[in-house]
């Protein structure tokens, strides 16, 4: 919704949507604009500004979806150095059954194991079991990613040296506190 917010703030156009697909995405140079959008706004503080600049510039380079940005850790590119990172990915991850009371099967991520989840038909409250075992396998699972840009890997390497040393998420929702986590 970043994406949305900025476009609709600062006049940037539509994102682009391709016939039979959901998804948008934006341009290079739409992402540019968004960029620029951010580092113009004086009402962002300056280490906001640093992070929602970083999380844009890697969404877009590194091709994530919102999510996997949000889970992106120092420790995913702990292989820079090699020119790769190792990105967390959501569409991979361990899912287990369920069923509503409505009758509404659905699928669901193993680490949701012992939480309520609301039905997607309905949104009542699904109590969602599980073995220990079945939540052990709850890690997200990692994909290499190559990074053959030279900047990119410089902006990435700069931007974790510009981190706090007890912060291990690259992006928490307020900077100055490296305890908070997203």
């Amino acid at each position: 919704m970043l994406f949305r917010s900025y476009h609709q703030l600062k006049g940037l156009g539509q994102a682009k949507v391709h016939k039979g697909q959901k998804e948008m995405y934006l341009l290079p140079e739409q992402v540019a604009q968004v960029i620029s959008a951010i580092d113009v706004d004086d009402t962002i503080p300056d280490e906001l500004r640093i992070r929602d600049r970083a999380m844009i510039y890697l969404g877009f380079h590194l091709g994530l979806r919102v999510g996997e940005v949000g889970l992106l850790k120092k420790y995913n590119f702990r292989t820079l150095d090699e020119g790769t990172a190792m990105i967390p990915t959501l569409k991979k991850s361990p899912r287990i059954p369920a069923k509503c009371e409505c009758g509404r099967r659905f699928r669901v991520a193993v680490s949701r194991i012992g939480e309520e989840y609301p039905c997607p038909r309905c949104g009542n409250g699904v109590s969602i079991s599980g073995t220990k075992e079945q939540k052990k396998l709850s890690v997200t699972p990692e994909v290499e990613i190559p990074i053959p840009e030279e900047s990119v890997r410089k902006f990435i390497a700069d931007y974790i040296e510009s981190l706090p040393e007890k912060q291990d998420y690259l992006f928490v929702a307020r900077p100055d506190n490296p305890d908070s986590e997203h």
